[in-house]
């Protein structure tokens, strides 16, 4: 008879443990995913920031689709450039870039 209580007592443990390591799995997974996920939007910000940048480095307006935002800055340029701060936001993640523009006429 001990034995047979043993063995069951063992076999709760065992399960308990194991249940255990599930949970803290399922945890690591979750955090896991939502990380993924803010690195994604913070990516695709930067990457419509750095498209806004090419289009305005084109001499041209960049396109509506991108969501971004233009300022210009006071530091000097060279002539006929300008720097500004393009800054775009995805999901809660934001990318913000600055670069050496042409002069928008």
């Amino acid at each position: 008879m001990n034995r047979r209580g043993f063995l069951f007592a063992d076999a709760l443990v065992g399960l308990f443990l194991l249940s255990a390591v599930a949970g803290v799995l399922v945890t690591t997974q979750v955090a896991f995913t939502r990380f993924e996920r803010r690195l994604a939007d913070r990516r695709l910000a930067v990457r419509h920031a750095e498209q806004a940048i090419v289009a305005l480095q084109a001499a041209q307006v960049p396109s509506e689709a991108l969501h971004v935002t233009v300022s210009p800055l006071p530091e000097a340029a060279p002539a006929g450039m300008r720097w500004v701060s393009v800054i775009s936001v995805e999901g809660d993640q934001r990318g913000e870039l600055v670069a050496l523009t042409k002069e928008q006429r």
